[in-house]
């Protein structure tokens, strides 16, 4: 497997700019919910030096990778009636035999040896959708 087209990849899926935007909306949401129900009190009397702004900033950057991660694992989901959005040789994880060429917007099939226990997992990228 090509690793530097695989980590390309997976690094423009996490770098999209809308998937960015949304993820740092909901972990900003997120992040001060969960502080303001473990620390009520900086809310009322806005005192801002007790803030720990470590605390804080951890708070929204754990679910903001947490969504980013998740994103990445649902576009990289190469499951059989999908649209592909890579051109590349995809390879059976379920019965390791078959392999598959995929190119940009082609439906994925299912494997001839697993047909509904299909899993493909991409073995060399050729190119991705921008």
């Amino acid at each position: 497997m090509n690793i530097i087209n695989l980590t390309n990849y997976y690094l423009q899926l996490a770098t999209e700019k809308r998937t960015f935007y949304r993820a740092l909306a909901i972990s900003v949401i997120i992040g001060l919910t969960i502080n303001l129900i473990y620390h009520p009190e900086w809310l009322f009397p806005l005192s801002i030096n007790e803030v720990n702004l470590g605390r804080v900033l951890l708070t929204v950057f754990i679910p903001f990778m947490i969504i980013i991660f998740s994103v990445v694992i649902s576009k990289t989901n190469f499951k059989p009636g999908n649209i592909s959005s890579i051109d590349a040789l995809l390879k059976c994880n379920s019965c390791k035999k078959a392999d598959f060429h995929v190119h940009v917007g082609q439906e994925i099939e299912e494997c001839p040896e697993c047909k509904k226990k299909t899993k493909w997992s991409p073995k060399q990228i050729f190119s991705f959708a921008k």
